[in-house]
């Protein structure tokens, strides 16, 4: 499986690990699984590292704009920051901002970071509102 998901008892931080090449499948099971963690932790921070993401064929921008939208509205709660580390192949980049802008402009808590680093260092100070 091309995924991780933890939890960090330290920083109540939920973060989920996406490496190497990922199905449409995969970036919808690693995103319930976050949620469900997420949801049994009562947490309120996410952060989602996806420095080795290599996304499997060429998405269209319907296919952005549709994963983007299920972002803002789905399994995760509005009230979670998301951290997103972006990928450092430049068209997983260009596929995971279109999707993030998205679901930014529908409401989500989300940011994006060059490194885990920066997403956590964002992520710390966040509490539940």
């Amino acid at each position: 499986m091309p995924y991780e998901v933890a939890f960090d008892e330290h920083d109540h931080i939920v973060s989920v690990l996406v490496s190497g090449p990922a199905t449409r499948e995969e970036h919808y099971a690693a995103r319930y699984d976050a949620a469900q963690l997420c949801l049994e932790r009562e947490c309120n921070k996410l952060l989602v590292n996806l420095r080795d993401l290599k996304i499997q064929g060429i998405a269209s921008v319907f296919e952005c704009y549709k994963f983007g939208t299920s972002l803002a509205e789905g399994a995760v709660q509005k009230e979670v920051y998301i951290a997103y580390v972006l990928p450092t192949d430049p068209v997983s980049t260009r596929n995971v901002k279109f999707t993030l802008l998205v679901a930014a402009n529908r409401g989500r808590l989300a940011a994006e970071f060059g490194t885990p680093e920066e997403a956590r260092t964002w992520l710390l100070p966040k509490t539940a509102e």
